[in-house]
């Protein structure tokens, strides 16, 4: 494998996990317009931002660590459609289906570096 395509494999989910952290974080705005008191909404807050400390979690163990990145991952994805399913199938597309993709990538990025640890 070229540098180049190395490196790619390397960023792609790490950058990829970052994005869906900020994803996820997104919804945790809607407890804005809750009219909560300060700690209230403090607490809420807290707890809508759960899901994305759970995957900043993950992503900073799959940092060295692909393939725990991959398991965990894939992981995630499938606790949540089994939470999610048969009732949201379209939330379970645009929740697990990133975190599929990303511990796929994440597999894809430990096999390539440890072929090319073999290999030297």
């Amino acid at each position: 494998m070229n540098q180049t395509a190395s490196k790619l494999l390397l960023w792609t989910p790490r950058i990829l996990a970052m994005c869906f952290a900020g994803f996820l974080a997104i919804f945790a705005s809607d407890v804005f317009g809750e009219h909560l008191g300060t700690g209230e909404l403090m607490l809420a807050l807290f707890m809508h931002l759960l899901p994305t400390f759970l995957v900043l979690a993950v992503l900073a163990m799959a940092w060295t660590h692909e393939w725990i990145g991959s398991a965990a991952f894939l992981m995630l994805a499938v606790v949540y459609a089994w939470w999610a399913l048969p009732k949201h199938w379209d939330w379970v597309v645009f929740i697990a289906g990133p975190m599929v993709l990303i511990a796929l990538l994440f597999w894809m990025s430990w096999t390539a570096r440890r072929h090319a640890r073999l290999a030297h």
